[in-house]
């Protein structure tokens, strides 16, 4: 493993000091957690944060977040998961007895994220380069690190009453565009403006009709299906006067941060890259200078169990030789395939919720491709 070095010398506080080796983009956002502590629910994106970005010193504690997002375009809507967080973040300042800030780095919060409502700013090229630079970076911030936090968060979807409405298949056509996202039929774009009481963004095609809708394909089969500017949306475009002249009801709920991510958090292709290099971190430790239970942070004990687990079978590996180790990076680049990542979302939309496409590696390729430059 090319190790980026970590400071193996025992210390009274068990503070490992940022290593002048490692040099983070400067578009990376941390948070204090004093700040993180104040912000309101839900949180800000990142774009709206940066005047409480803060540039670290060797004097602060830095600290990185790691929780499965709850749903598609922010990581928890309703501040559940907020708590868990709020106490791990405690236990760090408890337990390596932190007399200086504590600097945190959520990736919500810390990098780019694309906009989910009509009055946030539409992403823009500097917002994509900025984004790709702090993924690139993201084994090396992990390894700098002082304490990775490892949450098992829990899924709270659109609490409102009124969150499931039936319209017409004739105010559907008229309103809005759609798009397959995943095993979800969403609202992609606005054909115009329309009533805030009426079908927003992101809302969730449910049933046509009464019949269950998982795909595009379980609507009426009239999409011309040309022309249209947004990823994935293939029935933008009905060309049948059916729809126009249907009475048919057409179910919908609204999921104003997008669908709700239901995968368990073991399943996540980043919460398993995360865990990965927290294990390559523990591993290239001096286990007489620094206990894991003093850098890795978890509120379950399986998670701190495997990460742990993880950690010595590297180590083990590492002792054993090159071919050792380059067998068991291939069992978890492996593993890594058959993770969840989120499905790519729209290129833009007509709404004034616009974002500008992704281009390059699938998702799994650029964690696969991180994972083995890291450790090659």
């Amino acid at each position: 493993l090319a190790a980026a070095r970590i400071c193996s010398r025992p210390l009274l506080l068990f503070h490992m000091p940022l290593d002048a080796s490692i040099h983070l983009p400067e578009d990376i956002g941390f948070i204090s957690r004093q700040d993180l502590q104040e912000l309101p629910v839900p949180w800000p994106r990142y774009q709206e944060l940066r005047s409480k970005h803060v540039v670290p010193s060797l004097a602060d504690t830095l600290v990185v977040i790691s929780m499965p997002w709850t749903h598609q375009m922010h990581p928890d809507p309703v501040g559940e998961n907020r708590k868990a967080i709020l106490q791990l973040l405690k236990q760090v300042s408890i337990k390596l007895r932190v007399r200086g800030r504590i600097l945190v780095f959520h990736d919500f919060l810390g990098m780019p994220q694309l906009p989910f409502r009509s009055d946030q700013a539409a992403w823009t090229l500097l917002d994509q380069e900025a984004s790709h630079r702090i993924v690139r970076a993201l084994p090396q911030l992990l390894v700098k690190a002082n304490a990775i936090v490892h949450a098992q968060g829990v899924l709270v979807d659109n609490p409102e009453k009124d969150a499931v409405y039936r319209i017409s298949a004739r105010e559907l056509y008229s309103q809005c565009k759609l798009r397959q996202v995943g095993k979800t039929v969403q609202v992609a774009a606005l054909r115009s403006a329309v009533s805030a009481h009426s079908v927003q963004v992101f809302d969730q095609v449910l049933s046509f009709g009464g019949q269950p809708v998982n795909h595009l394909w379980d609507l009426p089969e009239e999409s011309c299906g040309k022309g249209c500017n947004i990823q994935g949306c293939l029935s933008f475009c009905w060309t049948s006067r059916t729809w126009l002249q249907s009475n048919m009801l057409v179910e919908l709920k609204r999921q104003p941060f997008g669908y709700l991510i239901d995968a368990p958090a073991e399943k996540h292709g980043r919460i398993f890259f995360d865990r990965f290099i927290t294990m390559v971190k523990i591993a290239l430790i001096d286990e007489g200078a620094c206990a894991p239970a003093h850098v890795i942070f978890c509120n379950t004990a399986a998670v701190e169990s495997s990460i742990v687990q993880g950690a010595e079978q590297l180590r083990r590996a590492m002792l054993a030789g090159r071919s050792a180790v380059a067998k068991v990076l291939e069992e978890f680049s492996s593993e890594l395939q058959h993770k969840y990542f989120p499905p790519s979302i729209f290129k833009e939309g007509t709404s004034g919720v616009q974002a500008a496409a992704r281009p390059g590696l699938s998702q799994p390729e650029v964690m696969a491709s991180l994972m083995n430059a890291f450790t090659g």
